[in-house]
């Protein structure tokens, strides 16, 4: 978490976003460890609890935990990575060779 809040930040300015979509919580359930967890760490990226038809479509064909998805301006799916990120430089390369090819 500390990663990719450091990394939104950088990013932000760049006009780059950074969504998590969580999937292991409840639409309707009580997510109160999910809202720990984020205040905990800080977090001031936004994150979504998927509506059914997003975990339908989406999110149940995710298998292995965390997936990041890099998607465009308009909509298309980019890249996908596998695995999380252990070093933020890692992360924020990845992130601009998607986008144009952005410099650090």
């Amino acid at each position: 978490m500390e990663i990719l809040e450091s990394s939104y930040k950088e990013l932000n300015e760049k006009g780059i976003n950074l969504i998590g979509i969580v999937t292991n919580a409840s639409e309707k359930g009580n997510n109160g460890n999910l809202n720990k967890i984020l205040s905990g760490n800080k977090v001031t990226f936004t994150n979504i609890i998927p509506s059914k038809e997003l975990k339908e479509e989406f999110t149940d064909y995710i298998h292995l935990f965390p997936t990041t998805v890099f998607v465009d301006n308009n909509g298309n799916i980019v890249d996908v990575k596998i695995g999380a990120s252990t070093e933020k430089e890692y992360f924020l390369e990845k992130v601009y060779k998607v986008f144009n090819n952005m410099s650090l």
